[in-house]
């Protein structure tokens, strides 16, 4: 008999504001006002901007170097793509 793992982590309202960045196209916009991805990039400008703006709407009052520790328990391929 095998063994089932389950976890879960934690969406809140940032699927909404999720939803909301993509419905409107704020990606779009932002591969057509940004210069060509640099070789040396880790993360696409346009998710970067994704994530900065969940990561504002989520996470107030917290100092930048968190954001790791913003995104721990939250599903990122669910909200950024």
């Amino acid at each position: 008999m095998e063994i089932t793992t389950y976890t879960s982590k934690t969406l809140d309202h940032l699927g909404l504001i999720a939803g909301l960045i993509q419905e409107i196209g704020i990606s779009e916009l932002v591969d057509s006002c940004c210069a060509e991805q640099s070789p040396d990039q880790k993360v696409s400008n346009d998710k970067a901007l994704e994530s900065m703006i969940i990561n504002g709407l989520g996470f107030v009052n917290q100092r930048l170097y968190l954001v790791p520790q913003f995104f721990e328990d939250k599903p990122i391929a669910r909200l950024l793509g």
